[in-house]
């Protein structure tokens, strides 16, 4: 089961690490930086892998629903 509004910030390690190294070149000190991916939601996520490999993705269910199952 997949939560509807878990979002997580996907990005590739190298652009990542990237980012990281202008910050130290170039950022200023007491500055801090979002060094991230746009957002996508885990049901995005999973629905695409889905379409590449065939496979079906998890059921999503509403936040309300995952917490009253964790008990």
């Amino acid at each position: 089961m997949l939560p509807t509004q878990t979002a997580l910030c996907w990005a590739h390690v190298e652009d990542i690490a990237h980012g990281h190294m202008l910050a130290m070149d170039k950022g200023k000190i007491g500055e801090s930086y979002i060094i991230a991916g746009e957002p996508h939601k885990m049901a995005e996520v999973f629905n695409l892998a889905s379409q590449i490999t065939g496979k079906r993705a998890p059921k999503t269910v509403s936040h309300q629903v995952m917490k009253a199952l964790s008990v």
